[in-house]
């Protein structure tokens, strides 16, 4: 075929595709969208020169050309199971050790081909690091910060590339989960443990263009096991400092058309003080959690599939008094965490199929505070409830074998209540926050060129609408190019995040000292561009990388207290920030027996208001773990971060340390494990928030079970 017969026939296929998208009408804000409107274009050349490129290739062999698009359309097939099949095969490192499955741009493809920057925290990684938490997971990835009102059942956030606590996605096997009565609407992942977990994924940069609000500094996808193979089941005990039990189940396995996993665990402790011990607070705060998970997966067919997901958790615990903080015997608190979620997976063609996914998450607290001696004015009551319900549809179409195109609509209904009740020596304060709702519905639309992994770009958009407020757009587009003969990975992005108000910031009832929430908020705003390069060295024994990105936030939501008066303002949209900074992971594996990984983390964050740092956010920070395995059935893992200084609130400047934990494995037989952990070797004292406790040396002996 000639060059022009070709430029004819690609101008008929546009014709024909890519008509009814200019012509969609959903609202005059696509058609005055500039943005939109250049992406689209951008959209219709990128896959014209694909379509002259693939019209000049030939296969010489007509077999090979078939295997090439049976391989195509055994990658599509995936897409549509994510988050459900990105469980397999997931190496731990960001770099190109191998293919992984991944969901930044919700299909599924080479972790070589992707422009963002990944972290991927497997099962398998974390029991060989003893880490039994998603929150401890996080503090070894090189972009987070993670802080805690003290130890066990203190309230947890994370910073993300210097982000705001509410601006970082979290999500279960794809389901966005936050509590919508914190004030930042921000999920406490305190409770959340690796019961039944498969992999965590972290991806840095706004993906609020595929994801919505909060994806303003990146995600975090907490990804299921699924059932497969010999119905198994396996069991743990565990013991240890500060009269620390913890004990699970878990059962999984595959029997005929159904994956089944279950899971279990109960941890109980005496803690330690959430305030500090060493400003005069001795009472411990116990701790008590119970969780349970399940997932079931049954295909109905070989083109239609249907999973449920469920997650249940309830934490019992005591706190300390906020303010100094000090010890208050009395102080308690319960949390319950629900997660439920119905998909159906349907495969309508080879390079056409879609996912329709239901899922209502709950999030429930209570605080109480009795008057006691030393507490004789303070008395509290207050309760907290926050649901969502949510619907997600996404369908994905291959085209052209290189093309991806994925569009899809998602509706989330949050409604929630609360009442606060206080007397202290300040008088009596109450507040009703009646049942309020919030309806979001968003549309988004991704074009994905893929060609043999050597070169990648993604673009992507979406509108967004809230009740409260007009559409919100925001884009990304990214590329990522391989050299050939060195197998150096060069990859960048740019891209537009925003998260909405929250019902709390919205609809908070005013009180004396606080003039409450406003309903005239406009949705936070980002703007990033990152760029890299990863580059293997010696075979892919070594791999080295390095990113830089640049975030800026803008209309961020915020009450300002007024001292003078003792009043704090109603929220509105006061102020902007900005962080920037650089990201080096490296990984070593010089034997069989040995395996070195690790990152450092440069960032710096300013207010651009007030021209101060922001907090809780360290300037450096570094992990580095050790895996050694000196007879076969002997392992012995060792890790070690280094935290920089931070500044928390009122100027305080919490002081760099450097901790390191221990574990040691032994196989007594293949079914038959014991081990013993040892946090904190060095017994450092340190702080993560000011005037709060953190563990000193501290050691546990378990025994895990296979039958």
């Amino acid at each position: 075929m000639s060059f022009p017969e070709a430029e004819k026939r690609v101008s008929q296929i546009a014709r024909r595709f890519y008509s009814p998208i200019f012509s969609l009408n959903f609202s005059q804000k696509i058609k005055g969208d500039p943005v939109i409107r250049r992406m689209l274009l951008l959209f219709f050349i990128l896959t014209a020169l694909d379509v002259q490129a693939a019209w000049a290739r030939q296969p010489s062999d007509n077999n090979q050309k078939k295997s090439e698009k049976k391989t195509q359309t055994n990658l599509f097939q995936e897409t549509l199971e994510l988050p459900f099949k990105t469980t397999e095969g997931i190496v731990t490192s960001v770099f190109n050790l191998g293919s992984i499955v991944i969901t930044p741009t919700r299909t599924a493809e080479n972790v070589n081909s992707v422009g963002s920057s990944i972290s991927v925290f497997t099962e398998e990684e974390l029991e060989a690091r003893g880490i039994q938490t998603v929150k401890d997971a996080l503090r070894k990835d090189y972009s987070v910060d993670v802080s805690q009102t003290g130890t066990f059942g203190g309230n947890t956030s994370i910073f993300l590339r210097g982000a705001n606590a509410g601006h970082t996605r979290v999500m279960v096997d794809g389901v966005r989960v936050f509590d919508p009565m914190a004030p930042n609407g921000a999920f406490d992942l305190t409770h959340f443990n690796m019961d039944n977990v498969r992999q965590i994924e972290v991806v840095k940069g706004p993906h609020s263009s595929l994801y919505g609000s909060d994806a303003m500094g990146g995600l975090v996808n907490i990804i299921s096991r699924r059932g497969h193979g010999k119905p198994s089941v396996s069991a743990y005990g565990e013991m240890g400092s500060f009269q620390t039990y913890r004990g699970g189940v878990d059962c999984s396995g595959q029997t005929g058309r159904l994956g089944f996993a279950l899971g279990s665990s109960y941890v109980n402790t005496d803690g330690i003080s959430s305030a500090r011990r060493d400003l005069g607070n001795y009472e411990k705060d116990p701790y008590e959690n119970q969780s349970y998970s399940a997932r079931l997966d049954y295909d109905l067919s070989e083109k239609i599939g249907v999973s449920y997901i469920g997650r249940y958790s309830y934490a019992d615990y005591e706190l300390d008094d906020a303010f100094a903080p000090l010890d208050d015997d009395n102080r308690k608190a319960w949390t319950r965490q629900i997660l439920s979620s119905v998909v159906i997976d349907y495969n309508l063609t080879e390079n056409l199929g879609q996912k329709l996914q239901w899922s209502q998450t709950g999030n429930y607290r209570r605080d109480f505070d009795e008057n006691d001696p030393a507490h004789s004015l303070d008395y509290l009551r207050d309760w907290y409830y926050g649901e969502t319900h949510q619907v997600d549809w996404t369908a994905s179409y291959r085209l052209f074998e290189v093309n991806t195109l994925v569009a899809g609509v998602n509706y989330l209904k949050e409604k929630g209540s609360s009442y606060y009740y206080s007397s202290d020596s300040f008088g009596v304060s109450e507040a009703v926050f009646p049942k309020r709702y919030a309806d979001t519905t968003g549309y988004f639309g991704e074009y994905r060129l893929n060609i043999n992994d050597r070169l990648a770009s993604t673009l992507s958009t979406r509108i967004e609408n809230h009740s409260e407020f007009n559409a919100n757009n925001t884009y990304r587009a990214d590329a990522v190019y391989r050299i050939n003969n060195v197998d150096t990975k060069l990859r960048a992005g740019y891209g537009t995040g925003f998260k909405a108000p929250t019902l709390y910031q919205l609809y908070a009832p005013a009180d004396l000292y606080f003039l409450g929430g406003n309903t005239q908020l406009k949705p936070e705003e980002s703007e990033t561009y990152e760029f890299g390069v990863e580059q293997p060295f010696f075979s892919e024994e070594l791999s080295f990388g390095v990113s830089y990105f640049h975030n800026d936030f803008k209309n961020l939501i915020d009450a300002v207290y007024n001292p003078s008066t003792f009043i704090t303002d109603k929220y509105k949209n006061v102020s902007r920030s900005e962080s920037y900074g650089y990201e080096l992971p490296f990984r070593y594996t010089p034997s069989k027996t040995l395996q070195v990984t690790g990152n450092f983390a440069w960032l710096e964050t300013e207010d651009l208001d007030t021209h101060e740092e922001l907090l809780r956010r360290a300037k450096h920070k570094f992990n580095a773990g050790f895996y050694f395995t000196p007879f076969e059935k002997t392992s012995l893992g060792a890790d070690c971060s280094y935290v920089g200084h931070r500044v928390d609130s009122g100027g305080r400047l919490l002081k760099s340390y450097f901790k390191t934990d221990l574990k040691l494995s032994y196989d007594v037989n293949p079914n038959y494990n014991v081990y013993l952990k040892v946090e904190n070797l060095f017994d450092k004292k340190y702080e993560v928030l000011a005037d709060y406790g953190t563990p000193g040396f501290s050691a546990y002996t378990g025994v895990k079970v296979r039958f």
